[in-house]
């Protein structure tokens, strides 16, 4: 372990351990959910469809016709527009609270918003 913190330190990466002990299981449950979208298949790799989520989150747009409409105007898989959205979330792009359940299908326009 020693070794890895050294090469991240060296890259400039907080690192550390977290255990169950420093996480709430419901953040972890979150993550897991998560990191499902962290790599992308190819056919939504373009950064102009993150750009084109964005632009409908900036405009407090709710999320389950944001991912909707992105499937539908491109003729992608059902769910790819959450897919890229899960995405988002774990890059940080956008952002929502951890500690409890997302759910990111509710229609709170605050659910989900644009990291600063």
């Amino acid at each position: 372990m020693e070794i890895e913190r050294r090469y991240w330190k060296e890259l400039g990466v907080d690192w550390r351990l977290v255990t169950e002990n420093e996480i709430s299981t419901q953040k972890a449950k979150n993550i897991e959910w998560l990191y499902t979208s962290a790599i992308l298949p190819e056919y939504l790799t373009d950064r102009r469809f993150q750009k084109e989520i964005l632009q409908q989150i900036k405009k407090s747009n709710p999320v389950p016709q944001i991912a909707a409409c992105f499937d539908e105007k491109y003729g992608f898989p059902a769910g790819s527009g959450l897919r890229l959205i899960k995405h988002l979330l774990w890059t940080k792009q956008i952002v929502c609270e951890m500690e409890t359940e997302i759910q990111i299908f509710r229609y709170d326009r605050q659910a989900v918003r644009v990291a600063i």
